[in-house]
């Protein structure tokens, strides 16, 4: 259910954004979600507001770690991780990329 944070989070951007976008673009970081369940949650909770028929562009951002033991790069994680476990050593990854939820109008 991390999409759910995101999701409130995203209507909340969206609705300050003056004039509200009939578009956006939303980088969503995997450790926040799947592109699919936001998108799908999304609807949900916009449904009979303001932005209800807003067009959604939903790009999920890889997961990117760096850990003391020097591995650095692209990581497969579960859904809904709260952190990262490096591959190598098993230790907590310090998170590069992965955790975006970045909002761009699109005209």
């Amino acid at each position: 259910m991390h999409e759910f944070a995101s999701v409130q989070e995203a209507i909340r951007r969206i609705r300050k954004m003056q004039p509200v976008p009939k578009r956006v673009k939303i980088r969503l970081g995997k450790m926040r979600g799947s592109a699919k369940g936001f998108e799908e949650m999304f609807r949900e909770h916009s449904r009979y507001t303001d932005i209800e028929n807003i067009e959604l562009e939903v790009e999920n951002i890889p997961v990117e770690i760096k850990c003391s033991c020097g591995l650095e790069g692209m990581v497969r994680i579960m859904d809904h991780a709260h952190f990262v476990r490096c591959p190598k050593c098993g230790q907590v990854a310090d998170i590069l990329r992965g955790n975006e939820l970045d909002i761009e109008a699109i005209k």
